[in-house]
């Protein structure tokens, strides 16, 4: 069968065949090293947030068009009347902290920093889920 360091997956088998990778790990040694499972849920969280960030962005247009609707993050609130220039905003400034993100990923701090964010988004679509519970129309 082989011996323990011969099924990590670090040495060639007997066959000399090249050590099988799995797809949880870039490590080789065939076992998820901390580093990777924190890059897989910074990972994870980010998806969750870009899917949460589409749908604020889309909330947002469809607010626009029922009218009496303020954005509150003053920063986008001069772009709110242009699609293009709010989505390029929204999605621009996300794409950068995705990218220092994920640079990042095997960090601890970056893990609670996604943590952080994810609450931040699921607390904007509970008020999501308020708004459009009680805006008349």
């Amino acid at each position: 069968m082989g011996t323990a360091q011969g099924m990590s997956g670090s040495e060639p088998s007997a066959s000399g065949e090249a050590p099988r990778r799995t797809w949880w790990t870039l490590s080789g040694t065939g076992l998820p090293t901390a580093g990777n499972l924190r890059s897989r849920r910074v990972l994870l969280m980010l998806v969750l947030i870009w899917i949460v960030a589409v749908f604020d962005y889309v909330f947002t247009r469809m607010a626009m068009h029922l009218g009496d609707f303020q954005e509150a993050n003053p920063l986008a609130r001069q772009f709110i009347h242009c699609p293009v220039q709010l989505s390029t905003f929204k999605f621009g400034t996300l794409a950068g902290a995705t990218a220092i993100l994920l640079a990042f990923s095997r960090h601890r701090i970056t893990e609670i920093g996604c943590w952080f964010l994810g609450a931040i988004y699921a607390g904007l679509a509970v008020l999501w889920l308020l708004y459009f519970c009680y805006v008349p129309g």
